[in-house]
């Protein structure tokens, strides 16, 4: 029995609770256009204030060359502020790189096709989000499909030169030849980031927020020794990979990596400006105080942790448990900004066709339902210690 955390909770179990098609993904038939409205000098568009947080993070990108957004996996709010942000008409003055950790590389030409405009398969273009190393090849909540018809939609609006690119995060995996070993994600990742950052150009990076934690995993990602990825068919990938061994051997140990933070602060020092999701305490008390203090925010909205000390002082309560995260020692503040979608009670899972509409809370309760060894962390009403099978 090993612990399962959210990391573990939300890559693994998540598609098999969420199961859902390709959702509302659009194919090449999709003609809509999006048109180009004036923007004012705050970059709204015919004179409506874009939302808080959505200032609040193009304002990022004049000190910083990557921010990003730790994606809470399958979370309805975030999927839609996501859609609102890269449809902004001030975005593309700010940032016209999109790296997200729900695409596999394989499909980077057929997505630089689709978000131009050209036409796609709508069963070819799932296979984008869903066929990823990270999530497995089960089908993925809809607001991943969404999220890439709405760039599209965005550069139907734009001139070629402005136009958004969705790089894809996850490595190259062919579904008809898939990987042997385990890649070292982080590192692809990372990789795909410096490497447009490099360029001196911005970057948005959407990835699970334990990868962009300063201190990475609380256990350790595979280590970043030699080879390329070994490929069933003999072929291989040229990222620098691990090599794949005798399939009778079992697979190396893992050693202490470094995740996607500490990568981007190897290669770009103090150039990451990080964005974690409120999604609330475990115990009602800690979350009632939390949220008091968020109740005057706008949804959207966003601020800065280090401006905002009584909100980091309520997050490293050491008596505060995050909801998902249920290990004592997570920093809660590790972010630099803080994304408030609204109260934890009124936050829903991405929607799935033909099944009931699930709340974040019954998400998590479902979650500790559906594994064993559910036991309290100390005395007081913490959160459980969840064990996989």
């Amino acid at each position: 029995m090993r612990p399962c955390t959210r990391r573990s909770l939300l890559t693994r179990y998540l598609p098999a609770l969420l199961a859902a098609g390709v959702g509302a993904a659009a194919c090449g038939s999709d003609r809509r256009q999006t048109p180009s409205p004036a923007r004012t000098a705050g970059g709204t568009a015919g004179g409506t204030a874009a939302p808080q947080a959505v200032t609040a993070i193009l304002a990022r990108f004049a000190s910083h060359r990557i921010v990003t957004i730790g994606d809470f996996h399958g979370l309805a709010q975030l999927g839609d502020f996501y859609r609102t942000l890269v449809t902004s008409p001030g975005f593309p003055d700010h940032c016209r790189n999109i790296v997200v950790e729900f695409g596999n590389a394989y499909y980077q030409e057929l997505v630089d096709r689709y978000v131009s405009g050209g036409e796609v398969d709508a069963g070819e273009l799932a296979k984008v989000w869903t066929t990823t190393v990270g999530f497995g090849d089960q089908p993925m909540p809809e607001m991943y499909g969404r999220f890439y018809t709405a760039v599209r939609r965005a550069n139907a609006g734009l001139p070629p030169r402005r136009r958004l690119r969705v790089w894809l995060g996850d490595p190259p995996n062919d579904p008809a030849s898939p990987l042997r070993t385990p890649p070292e994600r982080d590192r692809h990742f990372a990789g795909v980031v410096t490497a447009v950052a490099d360029r001196g150009e911005t970057v948005l990076a959407i990835m699970g927020d334990f990868h962009l934690m300063p201190g990475g995993f609380p256990f350790p990602e595979p280590g970043e020794s030699g080879g390329p990825i070994t490929r069933t068919d003999g072929g291989a990938s040229p990222l620098p990979q691990r090599s794949g061994g005798d399939d009778d051997a079992p697979p190396p140990p893992p050693a202490p990596g470094r995740n996607v933070r500490q990568l981007l602060d190897a290669r770009h020092p103090g150039r990451t400006y990080a964005v974690r999701i409120h999604n609330g305490l475990a115990e009602p008390d800690c979350n009632r105080r939390l949220e008091a203090h968020l109740a005057s925010w706008p949804a959207p909205g966003m601020r800065s942790l280090k401006e905002d000390r009584e909100l980091a002082a309520i997050l490293r309560d050491g008596n505060c448990h995050d909801l998902m995260a249920v290990l004592p020692e997570f920093d809660k503040a590790w972010a630099d900004g803080y994304l408030y979608l609204g109260p934890v009670d009124a936050l829903t899972m991405s929607p799935v066709p033909g099944k009931r509409p699930m709340t974040l809370r019954e998400f998590v309760e479902q979650a500790r339902k559906d594994f064993s060894g559910n036991r309290p962390q100390g005395s007081g009403p913490g959160p459980a210690q969840i064990t996989a099978p």
